[in-house]
């Protein structure tokens, strides 16, 4: 469920970013995905360089909460989400897709950037 995140004022901070519906290049992409990022998002979330490494992070958090129930704070409390479907930033159907997680419950975030519009929405993963 993408949930959309007013706060921020995104659209108004994104109109000045250059982007360009063609960019194809995955370190082009990724680029223009941090600037949004840092534009938006970044002091409560932070851009997910890695996502294999914040997979394998995410993955080993829950199995350890799940064998030792006393740990605080439990990320699992929010929902075991599936992260298996994360990917690097990408454009697809006139959007920009990159993955952020939450500064303080590093808990996972999917952010959709509509290029036309200029308009940033950011939503938790599906649980599994």
């Amino acid at each position: 469920m993408m949930v959309q995140v007013e706060r921020f004022s995104p659209a108004r901070k994104c109109q000045s970013l250059p982007v360009f519906s063609h960019a194809t290049h995955p370190e082009t992409v990724k680029g223009i995905a941090k600037k949004i990022h840092d534009h938006t998002l970044s002091r409560e979330f932070e851009f997910i360089e890695d996502i294999e490494k914040y997979q394998k992070f995410y993955d080993q958090q829950i199995d350890e909460e799940n064998r030792d129930l006393y740990i605080e704070p439990r990320m699992s409390d929010y929902g075991v989400f599936k992260t298996q479907d994360m990917c690097d930033p990408e454009i697809d159907d006139g959007n920009l897709t990159f993955y952020v997680r939450d500064v303080l419950h590093k808990i996972p975030y999917k952010v959709s950037f509509d290029i036309e519009t200029k308009h940033v929405t950011c939503g938790l993963l599906p649980n599994v």
